[in-house]
């Protein structure tokens, strides 16, 4: 087939045909019953068994009732035809702009189940049939989509990912402004002994750096330098206590570096001189001249001169307290500053020790900051941290719209009030938020069906790694020995179905409906304490990574799995009776995209069981960087017409190169899936797609997307955690030769380049 002649697929034959009568008879002509009207006898057969009461086996006493559930059971065999008529009508419109060289499905049953139905006029109602899909396959699979959204006046990006969230938070939001900022001074005043900044009766003889430093650690938030813990490199059985350098306020280096960017330092420090006028500083003069004092040290901070790349590799290795006691004096005193922590009540490790060993990054950071804080005063260190907290609380929204409001013009966040409060609570509370969740939308045969998926997934990888022309012999024998240690975890852990061990995970945690502020403190402290508390306990593989709730697939660093939560197993990306094409199609290349994460640059350096261990040749990692500056160039050489630029980020090519491995990889999944089962699927009704067009058409749809210019412009030029949908669906495809196949596209065509980028 070529769907590139002419402006697509093929119309639907909707002629009259003659049939010779069995009987001898003259021929006569016989109509061929459409879709729509099969369907409409389907339905009115079953209508029809349906209203007898005989076969109903309706008791006299319920024949009132009886009578209501037939014009119940009438309204929505009405309604499923009017869907289907609706659904013939688009085939009719579909069948006028398509030529006949497409190849016809080897499949002649149609699927009319209300799934199937649903699927056909969700994917229909997206496609913009102007555009040829060979041309440019986003806008073929999405435009339509595209263009019914685009009518909103956008402030923020409309994709399907975020159509897919309830964003409701009217009441969240009144009952944060009615409190206002007065809990915030209250624990100002009651944990930290006031803001210098705003009381009046700070106390320089109180404060104690490490002191107020740790206070503000155990909600969750670095100050002048971070503390954390993680899973160790190389023993993914093993926790490990981190020391690093602290992300600043305005998280960018290049803001305290450049001095083009002096413009974005004056706006910070005018939004910190706001948010002290709010808590009531007293004099005007001198908060200004604290807030310039507070904001130069972080610029100090932020311009410590770092160190080679010999001592970053060594600093990422394991050192023991007293061996970090013997490089700091008494004004960093890091040891007792993790004793004391680790031994308190609330943490309860007693035995933590000299002996105990950390990962302490950024030592060069460390070495600077114990200079300069002999040189700065008491008060400016006192207000700079508890600025870091207040910056905190203003990030998570439970301060009011007032203070929100100064945050969001400088920082521009990504999350509103609502979210947040979803983030945090599912946070703290997840099993508590999952158990109600897996009661309601958990299905055991869908997470049986994903498994399925996922083994396939699986398998098809072989393929793929067998088929790279970067990976020498070597490489490609430990990449599928690795493969083969891969295990997934789908809907939700076992622990959510055992009442008592939930209780005993929440014994600590005390709520007030009315107190929003404090609960969310509470939250992040408990959870803080509860995950040093873990410290002497090895990992196992029980442990979850991430809650049901979770609305990505997800994989961690240091094990060897893949987790799908039960929030992804729906729509969009999973419905249990849909074609499997669809769900290959949307799903597949999610799960697949973990999994190319394990092979590559982010993999390189971890063996089978997560442990830190390079298996990369050095010739296979050059010519890895061959195939991405191929990569590189080509998307260097797209241009987003929306925005009149082309793609220049290092994330979008990094995503880019993992859709490709993702795509071979769920593709060849899902042919995998249909040879065993022996033939192709039911064609979806009024569509002319075949099962590998339906598959590509689901990936695209599932990336649909607009957004406001500034925001397409960011994620084109700066490395932000955002891709656009385009760039996701164009990006990867030309270089996917099953696709091209798939559609028949002509070689030199947009979607099918002369020149392939063959990272995978």
């Amino acid at each position: 087939m070529d769907i590139n002649s002419n402006d697509g697929l093929p119309p639907v034959n909707m002629a009259h045909r003659s049939k010779s009568s069995s009987s001898g008879h003259a021929k006569k002509s016989v109509r061929r019953l459409t879709v729509a009207e099969v369907a409409k006898e389907h339905e009115i057969r079953k209508l029809q068994e349906l209203i007898h009461d005989d076969e109903l086996n309706i008791d006299p006493d319920m024949k009132t009732n009886g009578k209501l559930l037939v014009l119940l059971v009438i309204l929505l065999a009405i309604v499923s035809f009017t869907l289907f008529i609706i659904i013939m009508a688009c085939w009719v419109r579909t069948a006028q702009k398509q030529t006949d060289t497409t190849e016809t499905s080897k499949h002649t049953d149609i699927c009319l189940t209300k799934e199937c139905v649903l699927a056909a006029a969700s994917i229909e109602s997206s496609i913009d049939y102007s555009v040829k899909p060979c041309d440019d396959f986003y806008q073929f699979a999405c435009g339509r989509w595209r263009k019914e959204h685009s009518k909103a006046n956008l402030s923020e990006s409309i994709t399907k990912y975020t159509l897919f969230r309830d964003h409701n938070q009217r009441v969240l939001r009144d009952m944060i402004n009615q409190v206002g900022s007065k809990p915030l001074q209250e624990l100002l005043v009651s944990e930290f002994g006031g803001w210098p900044l705003t009381y009046d009766k700070w106390e320089e003889s109180q404060f104690n750096l490490l002191t107020i430093v740790k206070k503000v650690n155990v909600y969750e938030h670095s100050t002048i330098f971070n503390f954390d813990y993680k899973v160790h490199d190389t023993d993914s059985f093993q926790r490990m206590l981190v020391l690093d350098k602290p992300l600043f306020g305005l998280h960018f280096l290049a803001y305290y570096k450049n001095e083009k960017y002096r413009p974005v330092l004056d706006a910070y420090e005018e939004a910190i001189y706001h948010v002290g006028k709010l808590l009531g500083f007293r004099n005007a003069t001198s908060a200004r001249d604290e807030v310039k004092a507070l904001v130069n040290l972080e610029i100090q901070m932020a311009n410590f001169r770092q160190e080679n790349s010999s001592a970053i590799i060594s600093s990422s290795i394991p050192i023991r307290l007293e061996d970090i006691h013997d490089n700091y004096s008494q004004i960093l005193d890091l040891r007792n500053f993790l004793i004391s922590l680790m031994t308190s009540p609330e943490v309860g490790v007693s035995d933590f020790n000299n002996n105990d060993t950390i990962i302490h990054l950024s030592r060069w950071y460390f070495q600077n900051l114990e200079s300069l804080i002999p040189s700065t005063d008491n008060r400016t260190l006192a207000n700079y941290i508890i600025w870091k907290f207040i910056l905190m609380c203003m990030r998570h929204g439970t301060l009011g719209e007032k203070f929100q409001s100064i945050y969001n013009t400088l920082m521009k966040p990504t999350m509103t009030m609502h979210e947040h409060c979803i983030d945090e609570t599912t946070k703290a509370l997840g099993s508590a938020v999952s158990k109600m969740f897996i009661a309601d939308y958990s299905d055991r045969e869908s997470y049986d069906i994903v498994l399925n998926m996922a083994e396939e997934l699986k398998k098809a990888l072989d393929h793929i790694l067998e088929e790279s022309d970067w990976m020498d012999e070597a490489a490609k024998k430990y990449a599928k020995a690795k493969n083969s240690y891969m295990k997934f975890k789908i809907g939700y852990p076992d622990v959510l179905e055992n009442d008592t061990a939930l209780d005993q995970m929440y014994i600590n945690y005390t709520f007030n409906k009315d107190t929003f502020f404090q609960n969310i403190m509470l939250i992040r402290k408990e959870r803080f304490y509860a995950n040093l508390r873990r410290f002497r306990q090895p990992v196992t593989n029980d442990e979850w990574i991430v809650e049901p709730t979770h609305i990505s697939v997800s994989s961690y660093s240091t094990k060897s799995e893949i987790t799908v939560p039960g929030a992804v197993v729906q729509s969009p990306y999973f419905i249990k009776r849909n074609p499997m094409s669809l769900n290959y199609g949307s799903l597949g290349p999610l799960i697949g995209m973990r999994y190319i994460h394990w092979f590559d640059v982010t993999g390189l350096n971890l063996d089978d069981h997560g442990n830190r261990r390079p298996w990369w040749s050095a010739r296979a990692a050059d010519r890895y960087v061959r195939n991405m500056k191929c990569l590189e160039d080509q998307l260097a050489n797209y241009l987003v017409k929306e925005a009149n630029m082309t793609v220049k980020n290092l994330i979008n090519q990094l995503a880019s190169s993992y859709d490709i491995g993702a795509l071979k990889q769920a593709f060849q999944a899902y042919r995998q899936w249909v040879l065993s089962r022996g033939e192709e699927e039911a064609n979806l009704p009024a569509l002319n797609f075949t099962h590998n067009q339906l598959f590509f058409l689901s990936y695209a749809q599932a990336q649909c997307g607009v957004y406001p210019l500034e925001k397409l412009k960011e994620a084109l030029i700066s490395d932000v955690n955002f891709i656009l949908g385009e760039v996701r669906v164009n990006g990867p495809l030309p270089n996917v030769k099953a696709f091209s196949e798939t559609f028949e596209c002509p070689v030199g065509s947009p979607m099918n380049p002369i020149y392939r980028c063959n990272v995978w």
